[in-house]
């Protein structure tokens, strides 16, 4: 991502070089105001990657579809409902991980809660409010994440 590519519309926060942890200056990030655009301009410019807060800030929530490293497959449970009901239709990204991010905006007076406790099924992580994911287009752990458009499918190629 460059540093005029980045969307404004979303809350972000600072994360290390190639990254996924917030760096020591984003301590207590979920309590911030939102940061200004040329701020984030250059944490850009100084090599910091960028986090995208799922909370009311952004207006967004993810569900952050893990794989497992060794065979890149999602859970069984998540093969099972992508068979039963498709892949959502929503901006999508592919995480550094090879993991799949599902963006999504909570209905109107709704807030979505950060949960990791495979509520939807194992290896599904739904990152709302008090969480985040590393932006479209960072590096972590020196991958690369990868965008589709609104509506594009993510084949399962995993």
């Amino acid at each position: 991502m460059s540093a005029s590519s980045f969307n404004p519309a979303f809350g972000y926060i600072q994360l290390g070089y190639h990254g996924k942890i917030p760096t020591a200056a984003m301590t207590g990030w979920p309590d911030m105001p939102r940061v200004m655009p040329t701020e984030i301009r250059e944490w850009l410019a100084q090599g910091y990657n960028l986090g995208v807060r799922c909370d009311p800030q952004s207006g967004i929530w993810v569900l952050d579809v893990d794989v497992d490293l060794r065979t890149l497959e999602p859970s069984e449970e998540w093969a099972a409902l992508v068979a039963e009901h498709g892949t959502p239709d929503t901006y999508t990204v592919r995480s550094p991980s090879n993991g799949i991010h599902y963006y999504f905006r909570p209905p109107q007076g709704v807030e979505v809660r950060n949960d990791q406790s495979a509520l939807v099924a194992t290896g599904v992580d739904i990152r709302g409010k008090g969480g985040y994911v590393v932006a479209p287009g960072m590096y972590a752990e020196y991958r690369k994440s990868k965008t589709y458009p609104d509506g594009e499918k993510v084949e399962r190629n995993f």
